[in-house]
C-alpha cells in the first residue's frame, strides 16, 4: 500500500513539474523558432517557451490597448522573444559614455528656419538598421555590391565598393534646438538612448 501511495506521490510531483504551454501558441512558437534558428535541449526548450509565451502575452495585450488608443506604438514578437528583460538589457544594452572621447562641438548655423520636417530616407540616406562595424571594418558597401542578409556567416566586404567610412564624430550640445538644426542641415543624426524597458524589447512601430 505504501509503494502505490508512494507511485502516486511521484507521479503528481512530475506532472505538478511539466510546465502547462498554451497551445493556442504552439504554431507560432515552432515558427519563431524556424525563423530565428533556435535550437534547446529540453529542459532549456521548456524555461524558453515559458518567457516567449509570457513576452507573447504582454505583446497582446499592449496590442489590444493600442488599438483602443492606449498606446502611441505597436509592438510585435522578434529575435529576442525568449530573452527575460533582464537577459535583453544584459546583451543589448552595452552602451557605455566614453567622456574622455570627445568630438568636435557643433556649430549651430545662425539664422537658420528650422523647417517643420525633414525625412532624409527620402535622399536615400537612411538604410534599413543593420548590425554594422563600419569602423573596424575600414568601409560600407553600397547597397547594390553587398545586399543585406540578416543572417549570420562570414563577411563578403570588399574594399574597392566602399562608398562610406566612420572617419570620426562631432559632439551636439543637449538641447533640442541643437538637434533639430543638425538634422536639417547636416544629415541623420546618431544617438543613444536607454532601450531597457519591455516595450523597446519589442517595439514595432
Amino acid at each position: 500500500m505504501n509503494l502505490l501511495l508512494l507511485l502516486a506521490v511521484l507521479c503528481l510531483g512530475t506532472a505538478l513539474a511539466t510546465p502547462k504551454f498554451d497551445q493556442t501558441f504552439s504554431a507560432e512558437w515552432h515558427q519563431w523558432k524556424s525563423t530565428h534558428r533556435r535550437l534547446y535541449g529540453t529542459n532549456e526548450e521548456e524555461w524558453r517557451r515559458a518567457i516567449w509565451e509570457k513576452n507573447m502575452r504582454m505583446i497582446q495585450l499592449h496590442n489590444g490597448e493600442y488599438s483602443n488608443g492606449q498606446h502611441g506604438f505597436s509592438m510585435e514578437m522578434n529575435a529576442f522573444g525568449d530573452m527575460t528583460n533582464e537577459e535583453f538589457r544584459q546583451v543589448v544594452n552595452g552602451y557605455r559614455h566614453q567622456k574622455h572621447k570627445k568630438g568636435r562641438l557643433f556649430q549651430e548655423p545662425l539664422m537658420l528656419k528650422i523647417p517643420k520636417s525633414v525625412d532624409w530616407r527620402e535622399k536615400g540616406c537612411v538604410t534599413p538598421v543593420k548590425n554594422q562595424y563600419i569602423k573596424e571594418n575600414g568601409g560600407l558597401d553600397s547597397e547594390e555590391s553587398y545586399p543585406y542578409e540578416a543572417k549570420d556567416g562570414s563577411c563578403k566586404y570588399r574594399a574597392e565598393f566602399a562608398v562610406a567610412n566612420d572617419t570620426g564624430f562631432v559632439d551636439i550640445p543637449q538641447q533640442e534646438k541643437a538637434l533639430m538644426k543638425a538634422v536639417a542641415t547636416v544629415g541623420p543624426i546618431s544617438v543613444a538612448m536607454d532601450a531597457s524597458h519591455p516595450s523597446l524589447q519589442f517595439y514595432s512601430s
